[in-house]
């Protein structure tokens, strides 16, 4: 999973599609559901996944208008297609997944 911040934040526009995990360290849903990220990304080739600590990044949330975590977003050239503000199980992510980037 890359991990976005201030110096390589240019990398969400310019990546074709992403999912963004929005996480904080004193988060135990966000540590289960980046492990279950970490699972999926090789399963799906032609996504990105990335990751941004919320407590290091609060500029990346402001933005985002991400207001708690977890929250997984999915992206296209950039623009949000799906926010997902709920831990959800890998069957559902990947219909999730597949859903939105039909």
């Amino acid at each position: 999973m890359t991990e976005i911040n201030f110096t390589n934040a240019k990398l969400i526009q310019e990546t074709p599609q992403m999912l963004i995990s929005f996480w904080a360290p004193w988060c135990s849903a966000c540590a289960w559901q980046n492990q279950l990220l970490q699972k999926l990304e090789p399963e799906i080739g032609d996504l990105i996944f990335a990751s941004i600590d919320v407590n290091d990044n609060r500029y990346l949330a402001q933005q985002f208008s991400v207001t708690r975590v977890p929250e997984l977003l999915l992206l296209k050239k950039g623009e949000v297609i799906k926010r997902i503000n709920t831990v959800i199980n890998q069957v559902q992510l990947l219909n999730e997944i597949k859903k939105s980037l039909l």
